[in-house]
Order: C-alpha cells, then sequence, then structure tokens
C-alpha cells in the first residue's frame, strides 16, 4: 500500500472520529440547553410552597408574597409558549423557503407544506406543554442509535436514509430504556423536572419497561425517515444551518416531535 493511500485512509479516519465526538458533543449541549429550559418548571414547585407555607403561618398569603407569586406564576406559563411560538415560526420559516424552491409539482409542494405544518405544530405544542423533557429522551435515544450505528454497523434499514442501520434503530431502543432508568433516580429528578406521567413510568414492570423503549426507539426513527424521505423530494440534504455541520432545527427535531406526539397519546390512555 502506497504512502499516499495510507495518508488518505489516516485524514479518512481522523474525520470520522472528528465527526463522530462531534455529533455527540452537540447532543450533550443541545440536550443541556433544553435541561436548562425545563428548570423554569421548578418555579411551580416554589409557588405551591410558598403558597401553603404562607397559609399555614399567616393564615392569608402578604401583599408582596404573591406578586413573588404572580411572577413565577407567569415565568411558568409563558415560557412554554414564548418557546411553541418561537420553534413554529422557525421550522416554518425553514421548510417553506425549502419547498418554493424545489422544483415538485404544486400538489406536492402544498401536501409537504400542510403535512410538515401540522407535524410541526402539533410536535412543538407537546414539546414545549411537557417542558422539553421529550428533547431530552429524543436526544438520549438519538445519540446511544448513533454510537451503535458507528460501533456495529451492520445492515440498513431503509434507501430512504443510508445512514440509518438496524444496530443503530438497536441503540435507539437502548437509549430510551437508559432514560427511563434515569426516571427512577431522585438524583435526575433533582436535576430534571419530570412530569408524573414519566414517574408513573417508574411502576411499570421491567417487560413494559421494554416494551416502551423499543416503541420510542421506533417512533424516533419513522419521524426521522419520514423527513427524511420529504428531504429527498425537495433535493436538499438539510433544511438550513443554523447548526453548523449538524443542519437545521427541522433537522435535531424530527424525531423529537414524533416521540412528543405519541407519548401524549400514550398519555391519554396509561
Amino acid at each position: 500500500m502506497s504512502l499516499e493511500t495510507n495518508k488518505k485512509k489516516n485524514l479518512f479516519s481522523i474525520n470520522m472520529n472528528s465527526n463522530f465526538f462531534s455529533r455527540v458533543f452537540t447532543s450533550v449541549f443541545y440536550s443541556a440547553f433544553w435541561i436548562s429550559l425545563n428548570r423554569v418548571a421548578f418555579y411551580y414547585k416554589d409557588i405551591k410552597n410558598i403558597q401553603t407555607k404562607c397559609l399555614d403561618l399567616f393564615g392569608e398569603i402578604p401583599p408582596e408574597t404573591w406578586k413573588v407569586i404572580l411572577f413565577k406564576y407567569n415565568v411558568v406559563v409563558l415560557t412554554p409558549l414564548i418557546v411553541f411560538l418561537i420553534l413554529l415560526f422557525v421550522l416554518n420559516a425553514e421548510h417553506l423557503v425549502q419547498v418554493f424552491k424545489s422544483k415538485v409539482s404544486v400538489t406536492q409542494k402544498i401536501c409537504i407544506s400542510l403535512y410538515l405544518f401540522v407535524y410541526s405544530s402539533l410536535g412543538s405544542f407537546f414539546v414545549a406543554n411537557s417542558y422539553f423533557i421529550h428533547v431530552f429522551l429524543a436526544s438520549l435515544s438519538d445519540t446511544f442509535g448513533y454510537i451503535f450505528g458507528k460501533i456495529f454497523k451492520g445492515p440498513k434499514l431503509t434507501k430512504i436514509s443510508p445512514s440509518k442501520t438496524i444496530s443503530g434503530l438497536i441503540g435507539t431502543m437502548f437509549g430510551a430504556w437508559v432514560f427511563f432508568l434515569l426516571v427512577d433516580l431522585k438524583s435526575f429528578n433533582k436535576l430534571i423536572y419530570v412530569e408524573s406521567y414519566f414517574r408513573k413510568i417508574n411502576e411499570f414492570s421491567p417487560c413494559a419497561k421494554i416494551a416502551l423503549s423499543c416503541l420510542v426507539g421506533l417512533v424516533g426513527q419513522a419521524g426521522d425517515i419520514s423527513v427524511s424521505f420529504i428531504k429527498r423530494k425537495l433535493s436538499i440534504k438539510d433544511f438550513s444551518n443554523i447548526f453548523p455541520g449538524h443542519g437545521g432545527l427541522w433537522d435535531r427535531m424530527d424525531s423529537v416531535f414524533a416521540i412528543a406526539i405519541v407519548m401524549s397519546i400514550l398519555r391519554c390512555f396509561t
């Protein structure tokens, strides 16, 4: 093997490693950002504690305390609403630009726009309404999927998204299972505000948790593949370049929305 070939091979492996660590670092940073938003939900607990203590001590709530309660209540209510509106604006701006630039037929443009609008509206609503816990779940699932796919490789999952592998799919299921294990930990509940529905999962049997993890992995991949199919139709790689090297907001939220929608539906029946 020539020296030039060896150099090319080494350069390729360096790029692969740097891309691997870049992807993992981005997922960790991305999760940390959403966790910081999630912390806002702890204000709700503070409000309840302040009200209870004041009523126990004084039998009424002093005017100054009411100001604190109202401020914290407004933060709790407005933060998800603002995030929901920002998500909706950026996501629709991304896909509308790409749809109208594409050469697909008018009918296809309308269908794609409607699908992405409904998908992003429902997804953004459920993500914001759950204090962004689904983002952490999807990020952990995707990160393990990426790691498993890179380490074990194996047969491709679909032609629509050639980078997806069956080992990656198993990794996403494993990542979801790790998340449900973390929900059991008190230290995790102190770091992140976890909705009562997710705490209910603690009561599930081990088999039920594994089944739910498999569902989350499958749903996340389905959401990712559905958006990848649309990108293929539009002949684009990414919807935008908001996150350099990682695409736009749509490219980061495709699996998150699918998981948020399905988990919110399950919540109604469990």
